[in-house]
């Protein structure tokens, strides 16, 4: 929910907001304007609203955006009883860089433009991080207790794709200071899609990305050294029918994430999504060692008034 003023070639929002930076369809890497909810889900789809100034100027091809942020939201994790969840116990009293903790002023700055065949973002972000880093303690009782810890870093990100007839070619990098050690993430890959198969209106995209982060086992997300393979499929008719397949591979310690994600309307009231996920998972070394037993499927129904 935010307040808009537009006048001239300004735009001027206040309010709390959900911005989305990226292109990579399998890891949103350079989106760091809101927090993640992972008790929604894990797939980083999910975001909370971020209270915030955002003035942008717009001319033709290139917009360029400011914003100021506070009111830091704490990423949201699975309780002991929830699905999927990490082998211990996770805080609810997490720890941060920045003494003004939730209440930090953060600042980024994003050009983006469109140079002919090239979407092309440039971002500068200086605030908390959105990705906390996990340490473990133990408790008055002994036992093992998760502590997330917030650093307050400087990122600098460029996001890119090029559009050639059913090609996509796309991008995402960072040079990230503030979390120990200066550390650079890549993630990029390929999309082609296939129009109008086997004569009807079906379209059939096809995608293959892969993930690299220079911390490697040290990384506070699972993908550093990964690679994904997906299809994508459109109906194209009334339903708005949709699916996608897809599987991210872990080069290092041979772990598989599956992923399907589906959805269409039923009538003109009615919508039905479908999303399942799966863990192969063998290496204790592996990010999602303790997600092993928690492949699910979940199914919700929508009505709209």
């Amino acid at each position: 929910m935010d307040w808009l003023h537009a006048t001239g070639s300004w735009e001027w929002r206040v309010g709390v907001r959900r911005v989305f930076w990226g292109v990579v369809e399998s890891q949103h890497l350079v989106d760091i304007i809101n927090q993640t909810d992972w008790v929604e889900n894990l797939n980083g789809e999910d975001k909370l609203g971020q209270p915030m100034l955002n003035v942008a100027w717009v001319r033709g091809p290139l917009t360029l955006d400011a914003f100021i942020m506070t009111g830091f939201r704490e990423r949201t994790h699975q309780g002991v009883k929830g699905r999927p969840r990490f082998p211990l116990r996770i805080s609810d009293n997490p720890t941060f860089d920045s003494g003004a903790e939730i209440w930090r002023t953060d600042v980024a700055g994003r050009l983006q433009a469109q140079l002919g065949p090239l979407d092309l973002g440039l971002a500068q972000f200086s605030g908390t991080s959105r990705e906390p880093r996990y340490t473990v303690v133990s408790d008055a009782g002994g036992n093992g207790v998760i502590i997330p810890h917030y650093d307050v870093i400087n990122q600098s990100s460029v996001d890119a794709q090029v559009t050639l007839e059913g090609w996509l070619l796309k991008l995402e990098s960072f040079y990230r200071q503030g979390m120990a050690d200066p550390y650079t993430a890549v993630s990029g890959g390929v999309e082609y899609t296939l129009y109008t198969v086997l004569g009807t209106r079906m379209d059939v995209g096809l995608l293959a990305e892969g993930h690299w982060d220079e911390r490697g086992d040290g990384a506070t997300t699972p993908f550093n050294h990964d690679v994904f393979v997906g299809s994508r499929l459109a109906l194209n008719d009334r339903s708005g029918a949709q699916c996608l397949v897809g599987a991210t591979f872990d080069t290092k310690h041979n772990a598989q994430f599956l992923l399907v994600e589906a959805s269409a309307n039923l009538g003109d009231r009615w919508k039905l999504s479908l999303e399942g996920v799966g863990f192969h998972v063998l290496s204790r070394g592996d990010f999602f060692y303790g997600f092993r037993r928690d492949s699910s499927v979940q199914a919700e129904l929508e009505f709209f008034l």
